[in-house]
């Protein structure tokens, strides 16, 4: 029997130490050359794009074998194609409030904005 309550708060727990980990690991000055931040939703919704922007910070020209890889991976997995899952925080017992008052300061740290506000940022 899966029990969804203790999912939600393992699982927030592990995330909870997850963001604290990436956040120490950001205080040493050489990390900071060493990471390249990407928005997922930009990722989601234009691969190629953000996959360019990471190579150009690297010095680098995206190979058009990945670029192309890319594009056929697009074209073979439309959105939707396995199906949709949509989930809440309701359904593991976690509150919006809640997440976000312990997720805060990985928000802060590295501007992530709420759900919605992302998805009209990537469009």
């Amino acid at each position: 029997v899966v029990d969804p309550l203790l999912i939600g708060r393992q699982l927030k727990e592990f995330v909870r130490v997850h963001f604290e980990r990436m956040i120490a690991s950001r205080r040493a000055p050489e990390m900071e050359r060493r990471i390249i931040d990407v928005d997922y939703y930009r990722l989601l919704s234009a691969p190629e794009v953000v996959l360019t922007e990471v190579y150009d910070k690297m010095n680098l020209e995206i190979p058009p074998a990945v670029r192309n890889g890319v594009a056929e991976w697009r074209r073979n997995n439309p959105p939707g194609k396995r199906g949709a899952h949509n989930y809440s925080l309701d359904d593991f017992g976690l509150k919006a409030e809640d997440v976000s008052e312990e997720y805060g300061k990985y928000f802060q740290t590295f501007d992530v904005p709420r759900e919605a506000a992302a998805l009209l940022r990537s469009t």
